[in-house]
Formats: C-alpha cells, sequence, structure tokens
C-alpha cells in the first residue's frame, strides 16, 4: 500500500494493523511531483493544450480542460505506440464525433457482439502493455545507441559559454529577440 506521508498512518497501531494483514506500507510524498519523470511530462503536454486553447476562448480555461484531456488520453503516443485509454482498458475509445456523424464503427455495433469483443479485450490487456514495454524498452536501446557518439565536454568557472537571452531570464522574450 503507498499512502501520503500522514501523522494518521503513521502510528504504532496502524503500523501493527499493516503486518497483522501482510500489507508492506510505503510512504510517499505526493507535494513533490517533480520527482517523477512521467507527471512532469504529462503536465507539461497538458499545459501546452490549455495554453493554444485558452488563447482561442479568451479566458475560461476551465471548459478547455476537459477536451483536452480527452484528446491526451486518446492520443497514440509514440513510445508505446498505444493510447493511454487503450492501455487502461484494452480496447480504443469510441470518439464522439463517430456518434454524431455514425462511422461503419456504429452502425454495425452489436450489444452481444460488443460484450463479448470487451472479454477479450481485457483477457488481451497483459499483451497491449508487453508490447508497450517493449516498444518503450527498443526506444530507450536505440537512444543509448545515439547518445554513445556523444562527446562530453566539461567546462570550469571562466570559460566563456554562447547562450540564448531567454535561458538567462534576462531581457526581452520572444521568437523575435536577438539570439
Amino acid at each position: 500500500m503507498v499512502i501520503e506521508n500522514g501523522t494518521q498512518y503513521n502510528n504504532a497501531e496502524f503500523k501493527s494493523y499493516c503486518e497483522d494483514y501482510s500489507i508492506e506500507l510505503r510512504f510517499t510524498s505526493v507535494a513533490h511531483l517533480q520527482a517523477n519523470g512521467q507527471a512532469e511530462v504529462a503536465t507539461r503536454i497538458i499545459l501546452d493544450g490549455l495554453k493554444k486553447r485558452v488563447e482561442k476562448a479568451h479566458g475560461s480555461w476551465d471548459d478547455e480542460l476537459l477536451p483536452i484531456l480527452w484528446a491526451y488520453r486518446t492520443t497514440c503516443k509514440v513510445s508505446t505506440g498505444a493510447t493511454p485509454f487503450q492501455l487502461d482498458y484494452g480496447a480504443e475509445v469510441v470518439v464522439p464525433l463517430e456518434i454524431t456523424h455514425t462511422s461503419s464503427r456504429v452502425q454495425q455495433y452489436k450489444l452481444e457482439a460488443n460484450e463479448e469483443g470487451m472479454r477479450l479485450a481485457l483477457d488481451m490487456i497483459d499483451e497491449i502493455r508487453d508490447e508497450a514495454h517493449a516498444k518503450i524498452v527498443e526506444n530507450q536501446k536505440r537512444a543509448s545507441y545515439y547518445n554513445l557518439r556523444v562527446k562530453e565536454r566539461y567546462f570550469r568557472e571562466g570559460d566563456l559559454v554562447l547562450r540564448k537571452i531567454e535561458a538567462s531570464g534576462v531581457g526581452p522574450k520572444g521568437k523575435m529577440t536577438p539570439h
């Protein structure tokens, strides 16, 4: 069991209860999600989507959040070759546009066949996740191959380094400013 650090769980009585039922107790800090790279990437993607949509909608970010989350969950990721929805539920999602503009998948829908297909998809979910994991490992191997050719450079204090103005945090920012 992984729980957030809380004083109500960090006492002898609760620890003995967990030991009695063979529950492995681990404490984590939810306040420091920066330690989890996946959380950072997902947050960055969602925030980028919000920035683009909120500029067009002139505010009201809360109205734009659900479509952005929907798009994130239903877009195929290059790293896994599957959508997050597919990795969770084992099936592809039906996009609302397919329902309003009846697609062949919606026209051929039969309840009995769908239930059988969903059971089969749930049976195959481990294979889908294994394939996604294998693709991630393959991508990591490919990246490590290219990283072998990178030449390391070491800098010492006093070395002159060319850097962008934006990276320094000083001066004007934006794509029209000088580098």
